[in-house]
């Protein structure tokens, strides 16, 4: 358990991604995410805060049409709270193909 945390131990299904961790800490820590740093903008936190799941006010932060995409080394998925979609890279290796399309 710890500070917020309501329950004990349970399990929530709810659709989460690692960039939700700093959206959590910052807010159980009661500090604000600054709009600028040296006067430049600073990019939106893409994460939502998991704070909700932990005290058990809610069992989700994100919407049935709410959706996390990504890609790393070719591979690509989109996540939804209803399903998700998956494209993987061929796999390639030395003399039998190219990472670069």
């Amino acid at each position: 358990a710890g500070h917020g945390v309501q329950g004990g131990a349970r399990i929530a299904d709810s659709l989460t991604h690692v960039m939700d961790v700093p959206a959590t800490i910052l807010e159980v820590a009661g500090v604000p995410y600054p709009d600028s740093r040296d006067g430049k903008p600073v990019p939106p936190l893409l994460g939502k805060s998991l704070t909700p799941i932990l005290s058990g006010e809610s069992d989700a932060v994100r919407g049935p049409t709410d959706w996390i995409g990504w890609e790393m080394f070719g591979n690509r998925a989109v996540r939804m709270a209803t399903g998700n979609w998956c494209r993987s890279a061929p796999p390639t290796a030395p003399g039998t193909g190219s990472c670069t399309t």
